[in-house]
């Protein structure tokens, strides 16, 4: 899934398949909770058969966009004075991300059951949201559109207009 929507994203854009991942797995994790909420209510086949769909579905959508573009993303839209910063916070809040769902999950299942899912239902809003308001599409535009960026950065960064282009 992932290296199939990598051939798309000059075309399609960085920014709507983010967008679109973000919100297939809302969509998809609203209702694999509900169907989980189902399951333990009432132990339907059913149900249990619809959370595994679910859970395929939902790792479906996060293939859009985030496995091939996390780093490639990160790496376009930062200044080359902080771009391996930049990617170095990428890893470690991916790793952290890795470590919490590691030991927390387990803990948080075990005293919630299903409600703990709606964590994860306000985690994926917010990340929708993040996407829509501040990710930058870099496909319009081209390379001099990326330049063009790359100076307001440094711009903002120094305190000067300097680097601006002039129109």
């Amino acid at each position: 899934m992932s290296l199939g929507f990598a051939f798309l994203v000059d075309k399609v854009g960085r920014r709507t398949l983010f967008l679109s991942a973000g919100v297939g797995m809302l969509i998809s994790f609203t209702i694999w909770t509900a169907l989980s909420a189902v399951y333990a209510k009432s132990g339907s086949h059913g149900s249990g058969t619809g959370v595994l769909a679910m859970i395929f579905v939902f790792y479906g959508v996060a293939g859009l966009a985030w496995p091939g573009l996390t780093v490639s993303y990160t790496v376009e839209i930062l200044p080359y004075k902080i771009r391996a910063k930049g990617l170095t916070l990428c890893f470690v809040f991916t790793s952290l991300s890795g470590v919490f769902n590691q030991y927390v999950n387990p803990i948080g299942i075990a005293a919630l059951k299903w409600k703990f899912y709606f964590v994860y239902i306000a985690v994926l809003v917010v990340e929708c949201l993040t996407i829509y308001f501040y990710f930058v599409e870099t496909k319009v535009g081209g390379f001099y559109s990326l330049l063009a960026h790359e100076a307001a950065c440094y711009s903002y960064v120094l305190g000067t207009n300097d680097l601006l282009p002039r129109v």
